[in-house]
C-alpha cells in the first residue's frame, strides 16, 4: 500500500503542468553587450545596474554609465544612492558612490581607496558595511565619511582567501 501511494504521488508530480518544466521561465533581454556582468542591483526607481551598464526600462535597453572603473560589487541603499566597490588597479581601487542615479560617481577616499572591495551592505540604522579582499570588514556610521575596522572576531586565514 505504501509503495502504491508513493508511485501515485510520483506520477502526479511528473504529469502535471506544475511538474519541473521551466518553459519560458527565463526571457532574454537586449543586452547588456560589450562586457561581462559580475554584479547586479536594482534601484528603488526600478533602474537595473549590471556592472557598468544601466537599464531604465526593465532590461529592454541598456546604456553604459559613467562608472570610472569596472565594479566588483554594487549595492543600493534605502535612499537610492548607488555604491560600487572595485578591485584591480591600485589607482582606481576603492569605494565610489552616486547620488544621481549613476550619472556621476565620486570616490570615497576615507581609508578604503586602496582596498579591493568585495561586498557592500547596509543595516536598518543606515550603517554601511564593506568587506575587502585582505583588510577585513569595515563599518561606517556616517555614510562613508569615516570607517572603523570591525575585525575583532574575524580570523584571517590564507587558505580561506582566494
Amino acid at each position: 500500500m505504501k509503495l502504491t501511494n508513493q508511485l501515485v504521488l510520483f506520477a502526479v508530480l511528473f504529469s502535471t503542468p506544475m511538474g519541473f518544466s521551466q518553459t519560458n521561465f527565463w526571457q532574454p533581454t537586449s543586452g547588456p553587450y560589450g562586457g561581462g556582468t559580475r554584479t547586479l542591483a536594482i534601484a528603488p526607481n526600478g533602474a537595473i545596474f549590471a556592472s557598468v551598464f544601466r537599464s531604465t526600462d526593465g532590461g529592454l535597453n541598456w546604456n553604459m554609465t559613467t562608472v570610472p572603473v569596472s565594479p566588483s560589487t554594487i549595492a543600493i541603499d534605502d535612499s537610492g544612492q548607488i555604491w560600487i566597490g572595485t578591485v584591480g588597479l591600485v589607482s582606481t581601487n576603492g569605494l565610489y558612490r552616486s547620488i544621481d542615479d549613476g550619472e556621476t560617481w565620486l570616490p570615497l577616499p576615507n581609508g578604503l581607496q586602496n582596498a579591493w572591495i568585495r561586498s557592500i551592505a547596509f543595516n536598518s540604522h543606515g550603517h554601511v558595511f564593506v568587506g575587502t579582499e585582505s583588510s577585513g570588514m569595515f563599518r561606517s556610521t556616517n555614510r562613508g565619511i569615516g570607517w572603523d575596522s570591525i575585525n575583532n572576531a574575524l580570523v584571517m586565514n590564507a587558505s580561506m582567501v582566494g
